[in-house]
Parts: structure tokens; sequence; C-alpha cells
């Protein structure tokens, strides 16, 4: 039977078969990723398996395309799928396998079913989903917590040791307050490439999925240092504390909270995420994506909001927006279960929408550079007022105060869509690229 004859309803539960045997197997304690499947096949002297790489087993647990037969033989041997099993799923998949006339009839008789019954076998293929997994995933809590402490290390240490000696030394010019902020960004940046290229058959993509949003939401967030660097203010007020007052520490105390907060972020998207992953509560794929990116995008919005000004509000708003629909869409064409062609109108309204929300975001950044008053303006709307600071208690004078507002203002914006359109965006396009086979 030719590929493109057979059933797409077939090819998704092959597909869904495939997911639940490699995540019911486990090595080295862990989940068994696609990596880790391939490295088992080669280990178990399967020399097919170097044909085959991790895009090409995403598509087929996705049902965008059936396996070939080496691939479901191999697959059986790896996991020691029984017998009877890997007869019916190869049956599925509209391949003979048994040497015996009987078990040979039996085969032909779920090929022509699958083809001549269609709706019969979509309800089918719904009950198997639901059977085959669990309403509830369980989180492997000390890997979501060596996780979280390898992504806060290096930023963490770094920030402290630096902060505290350029505290010492006295050193609150723009020049090193800037280097100091720069090395922070090129250090998440380097971790999380590190992390995502580095070989390591244990590290699924849920984990580097769960590392870039941690990087997102503290760059992001970190992108309003740069405005400190410069203005030396920050939007939590720390510059108002006697002790901290044009010097480094408002700037330290600033990282080390987006640090915070960008780490229980992550934490909250990847135990939503694996909670969520494979429920079958009647919601469909983007609904499942929703629920597992908004709540930790709210969460940081909220913190920073109620201590921040009205211009930073906006600000949040749009590169949280951008946030919430980019990770929407790379958790919902990362589960199995989406086909591209059935979420082509929602993935096209979400990208509409991100791009629209950085058209707002330029507008506005060239708007308040223009219009530096509305920036003056913006800093009377807090929900949390702030002690007054004299520009002269921070080092410049008020006309030099407005003109250092905008520049910090226009850096910020402009290293946020850098790395939106870079990081973020080079992401995107390659997740919904693999997606789309």
């Amino acid at each position: 039977m030719a590929e493109s004859d057979r059933d797409d309803s077939a090819a998704l539960l092959v597909g869904r078969l495939i997911r639940s045997y490699r995540d019911d197997a486990r090595r080295n304690g862990r989940r068994l990723t696609q990596e880790g499947l391939l490295a088992l096949m080669v280990e178990k002297g399967e020399d097919s398996a170097a044909y085959w790489d991790r895009s090409m087993i995403s598509n087929w647990e996705r049902g965008v395309r059936h396996p070939p037969r080496e691939f479901l033989v191999a697959f059986g041997r790896a996991l020691n799928v029984p017998q009877s099993e890997s007869d019916h799923i190869m049956a599925l998949a509209g391949y003979e396998n048994l040497s015996d006339e009987e078990g040979r009839d039996a085969i032909l008789a779920a090929a022509q079913a699958i083809e001549s019954q269609m709706e019969s076998l979509q309800h089918e293929v719904r009950n198997l989903v639901d059977s085959t997994s669990t309403p509830e995933v369980a989180v492997d809590a000390s890997a979501v917590a060596k996780n979280a402490l390898m992504r806060l290390a290096p930023p963490g240490i770094y920030a402290l040791v630096v902060g505290f000696i350029l505290n010492a030394l006295g050193q609150n010019g723009t020049v090193a307050l800037l280097a100091f902020v720069l090395v922070g960004f090129a250090i998440v940046i380097g971790q999380w490439a590190s992390r995502r290229l580095k070989p390591d058959p244990d590290r699924s993509e849920h984990d580097h999925i769960v590392d870039l949003f941690f990087l997102s939401v503290l760059f992001t967030l970190n992108a309003s240092l740069l405005i400190g660097a410069i203005g030396k203010t920050d939007h939590f007020g720390f510059y108002t504390i006697e002790p901290f007052t044009n010097t480094p520490l408002s700037l330290l105390a600033t990282f080390l909270v987006h640090l915070a907060l960008s780490l229980v972020a992550s934490v909250m998207f990847s135990v939503l995420w694996s909670r969520r992953h494979g429920t079958k509560d009647g919601t469909n794929t983007f609904t499942r994506a929703v629920w597992t990116t908004l709540p930790p995008i709210l969460f940081t919005y909220v913190s920073v909001a109620i201590f921040a000004n009205l211009g930073a509000w906006i600000s949040l708003m749009i590169i949280h927006g951008i946030l919430f629909g980019a990770f929407t869409v790379i958790v919902a064409l990362n589960d199995p279960a989406t086909s591209l062609k059935d979420v082509d109108f929602v993935l096209k309204a979400t990208i509409l929408v991100i791009v629209l929300l950085s058209a707002f975001g330029v507008a506005g950044t060239l708007i308040a550079y223009m219009e530096p008053d509305i920036l003056v303006t913006s800093e009377s709307f807090r929900l949390i007022p702030l002690p007054e600071v004299s520009a002269e208690n921070l080092g410049y004078t008020p006309e030099e105060g407005l003109k250092l507002m905008r520049l910090g203002n226009l850096w910020m914006s402009l290293a946020n869509i850098i790395y939106l359109a870079t990081v973020l965006g080079g992401y995107l396009l390659v997740t919904i690229r693999r997606a789309s086979g």
C-alpha cells in the first residue's frame, strides 16, 4: 500500500502508540527522549537508526507521516514491545509483519478496515488515545529543581560578585553599569546556547524550550536595566533607598528580583506543560498551550506592574503579549497531537497578533523618544508611589535627566526588538518549519 494512500487517522493512531511506549520507557531514571530512543536503537544493534533523526520521529509521532517498516521493527526490539502489540502497530501502519497465514490475514483485514471505515476508525482513535494516556502526567520534581538551579546559578553568581565589586570600588559611571548589564545579557544567552547546542540524550525538547522561556522572560525584564545604567533609576524604586541611591546596588537588586521572577515563571511553565501534556479533557491543542503559557506570563507582568509606572505597564504589556503568543505557538506545535494543517488558521492569527504588537511597540518607542514629556508624565501613574529623589542626587541636572530617560528608553526597546526578532523569532520559525515537515 502506498504511503500517500494510507488513512491520516491511522498515521495519528500509530504515532500515538509510538509516543505512548516512548513516554513509558525510562533510561537512567528519566523519560526516554526522541534522541535517547535513537541512541538506544544504535546500542541495541539497529544499524538503520543511523539514518533517522529527531525531526523524523517527531513527524511520525504527530501522525504527519507513516513511519517506515524498518523503524517499527527496530522500535519494537529496542523497547521490548510485546509481539502482539508490534503486529497491531504494523497492521495499523499498513505493513505485513507475521509469517503465518493466520496472522497475515488478520493484518490485511485490519488494513482494509482502516481504508473503508474512516468514521469508525476516528472514533477508535479517540478511545485508544484516551486509554493510553493518563489524565495527569507526573512531574519529576527533582529534575525540575535541578534544571532550575542550573538556570539560576551562572547569572546569579555573576550579578552578586560583580555587583558588589563595582559598589566596593565606587564604580557607578554609565560605562561601568552598561558593561555590567551587557555582560549579564551575554551570560544568560551563552548559557542557553551552550545547553541547546550541546548533545545530551537525557535532555528533551521540553527542557530546551523551558530554558528558552526562562531566557526570554529574564532578557526582556533586564532590558529595563539599560535605563537604570544610564539614568540611575529602576522600576522597583530601589534607587530611592538611601544606601542604594546613585550606586550599582539598585541595579544589582533589580537584576536579582528579575532573576527570581524569571526562575519562578519558568518552573510554573515547566510544571504546567508537564501536567497538561497528554491530558484528554476535551480541550484542543491550542487551548492547552494557552493555559500552559498564560499563568507564568501573567505572574511576571503583574509582579512588575504593581511597582512600575504607566509607561512600563504599556511596554511590558506589549512585550509579554509577544512572549505569550510565541510560546503558545511553540508549545502547541511541540504537541504530538498537533497537525499543522489542523491549526493553520489559529497559527496565522496568532502570528498576525505578534506582528501587530511588535508594530505598536516600535511606534510607542518612537513617540516616547520624540515626545519625552510622555515619559515624565507616566512617572506619576504608580500604584505604589515612590519618594522623591532629586536629579542632583542621581548625578545629573533635570535637563540631563530627561535626555538620559529618552536615551535609556530607546536602548531598552532596541534590545527587546533585537532579541525577539532574532533569538525568539528564529526559534519560532524553526518550530513552524519542523512542524510542517
